[in-house]
This record gives C-alpha cells, structure tokens and sequence, in this order.
C-alpha cells in the first residue's frame, strides 16, 4: 500500500500511551510504503525493511518518524481484577483525499497478556449519543498474536475531507481470565512489538555508529590494565574499523 501516513499506538500498563507517527521526507519517497503483516511471509529483505505494530515498511531511509509519549486521563486499571479501561482519540489526522486515492493506516497495540472484552472505534462527530459503544463505529479488524499474546487493532484512514477524526477505547482483561473477549483474527506473528525507538531505524544505528567511532578516536588508554599488557590501543582501532564499515546484507 502507498499511504500518506503510517500511526501506531502502544499503551502500557503504567498508562503511558507511545504514538508514532511515519510521514514521506519532503525530499523522500511521495508515499509511506508498506504491507500488512497478516497478508505476507517471511523476513524483511534489506535494511531498510522492518516490522513494526502491524505492518512491514518498505521505505524506512525515506521517511520523517515522530515519536512520542503522553499520560492518559482516562486510564484506569485494576490490578486484583485484571481488567483496565481507556479511551483516547485522534483528530484531524492529515490523510489526504480518497478520491486522489491517499489515505493512511493506524495500529493500535495493547499491553502485554490483556485482551479486549468491551471496544469501540467510534466517530466523535456522531452527535446522537455521549456514549461512544452507541456511536457509528468504524469498520476495523481486531487481532490477537499468540506469540506477543497482545491485542491489536487495526483501522484504514480514508476520507473525502482530507482528514480523518476517531476515538478509540474500551475494556481490557487478563487473557487467562474466564472472560468473553472481542472476537478477533487470532494467529502467530500477526503483529510485532512496537520497538523503544523506532528512530533508529531508516539509517539511525548507522549514524550512531560514526558518531561513535568519532568519539572513540579521541580516546588515548593506557595499554596496561590490571597488569596485563593488553594493548587497548590496538583493540579500539579494530573497533572503529568494525563500527564505520556497513553491514553486509
């Protein structure tokens, strides 16, 4: 898929909700490249390939990837029952227009072990009701991943207007709870945990490496270390020449 924007969520059992968001460089790639986990095979095939919430991007050296992190208000959790609860929302997302055939997809990951009983992905602009389980609900598909036993929630971003608003929250269980959860496509490998930083992606970890041996060069020991002559020295000029070369694929 070529998209316009690439979101994906993770809320932690501490209530700290992780956003990143994946956007085309102004001198990049015009589109954010990716494919759905749940409709591929195999492993990433260069470096610039990765797997992140649901999805494998192609073009990571291409893009812009904020990343960021917010306490949410209305998270609540109950530690005796298993069970904690949220809600969050996103307005005004900058999707582009369906009919230039733009768009964008959003992930959302749950915290490790907690399953969904109660969901929504609501319109806020539905005025009938407050209650957003009574709301018009978005069509989204809901995933469970045996491997990360985490729930995810997967949503496609398409508007007329440009730009596309939703609320997305619920209840969450322990999974070994005797509860009944959302049905959901349950499989190994559907989903990926979402990596600290992601921004170390898309060339990143190579910049960190110069920067390094940059440092490292600056650097004078003494080829003595507690009464073995071990020449330090020698040691840390192999590790630059390890660092500034790239990895072979």
């Amino acid at each position: 898929m070529y998209l316009k924007i690439l979101l994906i969520d993770y809320l932690s059992l501490d209530g700290v909700l992780t956003s990143y968001r994946a956007f085309p460089k102004y001198d990049g790639s015009p589109a954010v490249v990716i494919d759905r986990l749940a409709d591929i095979r195999g492993h990433p095939f260069s470096r610039e390939d990765f797997d992140v919430g649901g999805a494998r991007i192609y073009n990571s050296d291409k893009l812009e990837i904020v990343r960021s992190s917010t306490q949410i208000r209305s998270f609540k959790i109950d530690r005796e029952r298993g069970e904690l609860s949220f809600a969050l929302e996103h307005m005004g997302v900058d999707v582009g227009y369906s009919r230039n055939a733009e768009g964008g997809m959003y992930y959302f990951v749950g915290p490790f072990d907690y399953r969904a009983t109660r969901l929504f992905v609501s319109d806020p602009y539905d005025k009938k009701t407050a209650d957003d389980y009574q709301r018009k609900q978005f069509q989204h598909s809901v995933y469970w991943d045996t491997q990360f036993q985490s729930q995810m929630v997967e949503l496609g971003l398409r508007s007329s207007r440009g730009t596309f608003s939703f609320h997305l929250g619920g209840v969450f269980g322990l999974h070994d709870a005797s509860a009944a959860f959302v049905p959901a496509n349950e499989g190994e490998g559907v989903l990926k945990r979402v990596v600290e930083d992601w921004n170390l992606r898309g060339g990143g970890d190579r910049a960190i490496k110069r920067d390094l041996s940059e440092k490292l060069e600056w650097l004078h020991l003494k080829p003595n270390v507690f009464g073995i002559g071990a020449n330090l020295n020698q040691i840390l000029k192999d590790l630059i020449g390890f660092l500034k070369r790239e990895p072979r694929e």
